[in-house]
């Protein structure tokens, strides 16, 4: 008689909060709070919060640490099942695919907390702008459509400029190739 062993994931301790799992899956996945602020976006008082279990996040962020984590989305909330249940795929990843698929992810998070970071820091700088505008020019409305004129047109400017030197830098990499083709140095 032939006996088949099955493999099977660990069984995850039952973890009754919120915290306990979130902390479950930084661990597994070598992470902390600092990193956690950094990836997310979140302030460093927000995150603590969630990690020592002092507020539970709302279904917009769950979903947000699910997706981080690539955990499951019903056992971050519940607790029920397992963190990571096995994917059923047909044949697994090869090691190329593999590292691609990680990097791809590295990328996509480093710059959705750029995007973050910036749709964060937007707000600041419109409004002391706006302040600054209105210091420099008040209520005068025809020196504030000036102003903006102005800065408009620097603005296209500048886009002009930085196409123009994109080509230039574009056509000085393209003759140094160019030159140590010629000199047998590639």
């Amino acid at each position: 008689m032939s006996t088949t062993k099955r493999h099977q994931q660990p069984r995850v301790p039952t973890m009754k909060t919120f915290s306990e799992r979130l902390q479950h899956v930084a661990s597994i996945k070598k992470m902390f709070q600092a990193d956690l602020v950094a990836a997310l976006g979140k302030d460093k008082g927000t995150i603590n919060k969630w990690w020592n279990g002092g507020v539970v996040p709302g279904p917009r962020n769950m979903s947000m640490l699910a997706d981080y984590f690539g955990c499951d989305l019903h056992w971050l909330e519940t607790g029920e099942g397992e963190p990571f249940p096995k994917l059923q795929t047909e044949e697994p990843l090869s090691e190329f695919q593999a590292r691609r698929a990680e990097k791809c992810k590295e990328v996509e998070l480093d710059s959705l907390a750029k995007m973050r970071f910036k749709l964060q820091r937007a707000p600041v700088y419109f409004e002391d702008f706006f302040d600054f505008i209105f210091e420099m020019y008040g209520d005068d409305q025809e020196a504030v459509e000036k102003f903006l004129s102005k800065l408009y047109e620097s603005h296209a400017n500048y886009r002009i400029w930085l196409n123009e030197k994109k080509q230039t830098d574009r056509g000085a990499v393209d003759k140094f190739s160019a030159t140590k083709s010629v000199n047998g140095e590639d």
